[in-house]
């Protein structure tokens, strides 16, 4: 048996802004219901279509959001759509479905021909349906229609919508009606479309707006329209390619040696991963490199770049970087493929010459940075690597990879003998080391190396101020463990400010009775200033977040949703005003993913340590939720659990996200890996669980990881190693790496998630029994 489990990260797509509709959202924050009550928007979120089915069975949908949840839920249970001839009737698995959407544009239609449906739809004027939520039942009878071979009822229904502003429900309703209006070869009407849809910004319409020009002869239009969607697609390959398809079938000259259309031969750069060995050496050859640099762009600029790498002119490839300095800059895009393709090709030097040409642009972005290290590695620069390691450890503090790292440097990859680096190293690291809890991990090091070499009264300094150096630290519990018990209310006495009262964390801050001891009083004063500034941030002012967007996101429509909030905001503000309107959107939503994972990196933005003795309640309550509090109670109940280490895995495993499915195969909140499930559904008596429904993914969880807890002497660590890794996994790795000191085990797992996992779940769980007794 394994349960290899993958933690649940949500991340963006870019999209263009637009005006902005704003529905201002009414502070202070409030923390997320504990648990379902049978709201639709709740079961909605958490996929439970069941639920939902009989829900409206009891309760009339009275509101088009209802309305709209109720489809949702009578589509979810198709599993498979049947295509059928345009005569054949709709299949009766879908014509409930189509029926509730039909409802939402005010039609009730004869489903027993396309010909009756084309008849009733008529009845609706072109371009009458302006509401939002109308609007969305639309694509989604566009989808079914199209699975079901009605492309004619399609077409009329798309027209429907209203062609106003060019939000991305407009683009996405219109850029459907242009496809299909090129599929049935209606070249008239879909120029005269293409012509209207100006306006709109999505790249995959002006594609299809490109497509509808070359059809009706209009080629440089055609050509151009194709070159700006291409411009715009440099992180979707996927799109990039089909542009460059149509290209081909429609361009074939520019593609063939000898043309002399060079205005065409020079976009083709913006292709160039593309082409054949020989579309290449064409290129080159009507392009050689000083014509390819007089005549550079910020659309070619990438292209160009990979061409004088793959030649070896380097050069020409120095003097193409300096040129683009500022487009390089507006698109980091580029210099990471750049020194990706660098560094693939082992030319290492090349690579940081060229990031370094670039230093400021790595200090906001992680993977280039990365990239960098990585090169030094592979070069054998230890020295150099060590000294980028603590740099950017002092910038992206949380990144437990490049601990990895700085650690193995400093201690070696022995799992018997510890091979200390020289004190001039670890003395480097002590000064360029930020507090943050990440940093617990160097500071226990640093400590031992101390003890080792002989330095008894650094140690001790180190012991005195770990807390200062590492505030919630994992590692604290490590400390604390050694630790002397002694008399917290004394100790209270000599508390004066912040520094004193992290070191009087650092010494009882394991003491249950201490922490009961603090939750008497009045803490405020010794709280982060940064997290208190950060708080009243988001207390006093009223950050607005657009209604379309709050509303797509509640219907569980996340990428229209996320390409609603880009229309919206993006390049309208800061990286800092962006994540704290993505909090808000978490909370208007009911999205615990969004407003705790924005919440975190907004927090690690600021250097702030996610310390529970540090941090204000209410902003530590919004970090440390706990959502699902019945179920959760009911599983610690059943199987003899602390509540705190269910929510402990939860919050590293989904964050939250009921319906999070990892690359592995993981469900639910708890990512539960389904052969796991398999094996405890029996013995739990259920009969065909729903993995993803969250009572049944807290209770697996909950049973799995109680199992594991008694198996490892309940000891959560070595049981959140079991749960992320298997516990066979385990058992091999304890073979071969444990001697007896577990924390030189940790470093030594050949599993950098599942090292990595026991660390931050184990914090998890000290952060979350910290909150709930001082603030209970």
């Amino acid at each position: 048996m394994g349960c290899m489990i993958q933690s649940f990260q949500k991340f963006f797509r870019r999209s263009h802004p637009g005006s902005i509709l704003l529905l201002i959202l009414v502070l202070p924050l409030k923390i997320f219901p504990e648990t379902l009550a049978g709201d639709p928007v709740d079961l909605l979120r958490a996929g439970r279509w069941g639920e939902l089915q009989r829900y409206f069975r009891s309760n009339r949908a009275s509101s088009d959001t209802h309305r709209y949840i109720l489809g949702r839920a009578m589509q979810e249970k198709i599993h498979k759509i049947p295509i059928s001839p345009e005569t054949a009737p709709l299949a009766e698995s879908l014509r409930e479905p189509v029926s509730i959407y039909l409802g939402l544009l005010g039609l009730t239609c004869d489903l027993s021909s396309q010909m009756k449906l084309n008849d009733c739809i008529h009845d609706l004027p072109n371009e009458s349906v302006t509401s939002q939520i109308p609007r969305l039942a639309i694509l989604k009878l566009s989808a079914m229609l199209h699975a079901t071979g009605w492309n004619d009822a399609r077409l009329r229904l798309l027209s429907k919508s209203a062609l106003r502003e060019p939000d991305p429900l407009t683009a996405k309703i219109y850029t459907e009606k242009l496809e299909v209006l090129l599929a049935k070869q209606m070249n008239a009407e879909a120029l005269e479309l293409a012509g209207r849809l100006g306006g709109v910004s999505q790249d995959k319409t002006h594609f299809y707006r490109a497509r509808a020009y070359i059809r009706a002869g209009r080629r440089d239009d055609g050509w151009n329209l194709y070159l700006l969607a291409a411009a715009r697609s440099l992180d979707d390959p996927g799109l990039l390619r089909s542009i460059f398809q149509d290209l081909k079938y429609y361009f074939p000259a520019a593609f063939r040696a000898g043309s002399d259309q060079h205005s065409l031969h020079r976009s083709l750069f913006m292709f160039y991963d593309f082409l054949t060995p020989q579309e290449k050496a064409a290129l080159a050859s009507a392009w050689p490199a000083p014509r390819l640099l007089e005549t550079t762009s910020p659309q070619t600029t990438l292209g160009d770049g990979n061409h004088l790498i793959s030649i070896g002119d380097r050069a020409s490839f120095q003097d193409l970087a300096k040129r683009s300095y500022t487009a390089v800059s507006r698109e980091p895009l580029i210099l990471y493929k750049w020194g990706w393709k660098l560094t693939a090709a082992r030319r290492y030097a090349e690579t940081l010459s060229l990031i370094d040409q670039f230093d400021f642009v790595k200090k906001e972005n992680a993977g280039i940075w990365r990239l960098q290290l990585d090169t030094l590695e592979a070069m054998g620069d230890k020295d150099r690597a060590f000294r980028e390691t603590l740099a950017y450890l002092a910038v992206f503090d949380y990144d437990l990879e490049v601990h990895d790292s700085l650690i193995e440097f400093l201690i070696g990859s022995d799992d018997k003998h510890i091979h200390w680096a020289k004190p001039a190293y670890w003395e480097l690291a002590r000064g360029s080391m930020p507090p943050g809890s990440a940093n617990g991990r160097f500071v226990y090091w640093l400590r031992r190396m101390y003890l080792a070499t002989g330095e008894t009264e650094k140690a001790k300094d180190v012991e005195k101020k770990f807390y200062e150096m590492a505030p919630g630290s994992y590692y604290a519990r490590a400390f604390w463990d050694e630790m002397q018990p002694g008399d917290f209310r004394r100790d209270w006495q000599d508390v004066r400010d912040r520094p004193t009262y992290l070191r009087w964390i650092g010494r009882h801050g394991g003491n249950p009775d201490a922490i009961r001891f603090l939750a008497a009083r009045n803490l405020s004063s010794y709280f982060d200033p940064r997290a208190t500034a950060l708080w009243q941030r988001l207390q006093s002012v009223q950050y607005s977040v657009p209604e379309p967007v709050v509303t797509v996101w509640k219907l569980g429509e996340f990428d229209l949703g996320a390409e609603y909030f880009d229309y919206y905001f993006k390049d309208r503000m800061s990286r800092k005003e962006l994540f704290l309107r993505k909090v808000m959107l978490g909370l208007k939503s009911g999205h615990l993913d969004q407003s705790v994972w924005h919440l975190r990196q907004l927090a690690r933005d600021e250097n702030i340590p996610e310390d529970p003795f540090s941090i204000a309640p209410d902003f530590l309550k919004q970090l440390y939720p706990r959502p699902y509090l019945r179920e959760v109670r009911s599983a610690s109940s059943e199987f003899g659990l602390s509540e705190d280490m269910i929510y402990a895995l939860m919050r590293q495993e989904s964050m939250f996200r009921e319906l999070a499915v990892s690359r592995s195969g993981a469900l639910g909140l708890m990512q539960v890996m389904p052969a796991t499930g398999r094996w405890l559904a029996p013995r739990m008596q259920m009969k065909n669980p729903d993995m993803l429904e969250p009572s049944v993914s807290i209770r697996m969880g909950g049973k799995f990881f109680a199992d594991l807890l008694r198996s490892y002497d309940n000891d959560f660590r070595w049981a959140s190693i079991a749960y992320n890794g298997g516990p066979g996994s385990l058992a091999r790795w304890k073979a071969q790496y444990y001697h007896g000191d577990f924390n030189l085990f940790l470093e030594n797992i050949p599993s950098k998630e599942s090292r990595n996992y026991c660390r931050v779940t184990f914090q998890n769980y000290m952060h979350y029994r910290t909150t709930y007794t001082l603030y209970p």
